[in-house]
């Protein structure tokens, strides 16, 4: 299994569905929160764990992933 990393984010029944439409991949080993939400879902190609989403209703720990994500592209591609 390889697993690089957790997406955290709103909808992520609906991200998951978009990533796994997308990349043509599906949804391996999942756990849901008690509202039907993802509190964690591996996407899967190949029989490999790729990466994971999660919901997250944190405004700032998606503010931080955006913030990282703008950092890095600037400091690559800037």
């Amino acid at each position: 299994m390889f697993l690089g990393a957790t997406l955290y984010v709103h909808n992520a029944i609906e991200a998951a569905q978009f990533y796994c439409k997308a990349f043509g991949m599906t949804i391996g080993y999942n756990a849901q929160n008690s509202d039907g939400t993802y509190l964690h879902a591996e996407l899967e190609k190949n029989d490999q764990s790729i990466f994971a989403v999660s919901e997250s209703q944190d405004e700032e720990t998606r503010k931080a992933m955006l913030n990282a994500k703008v950092s890095q592209i600037s400091r690559c591609c800037g």
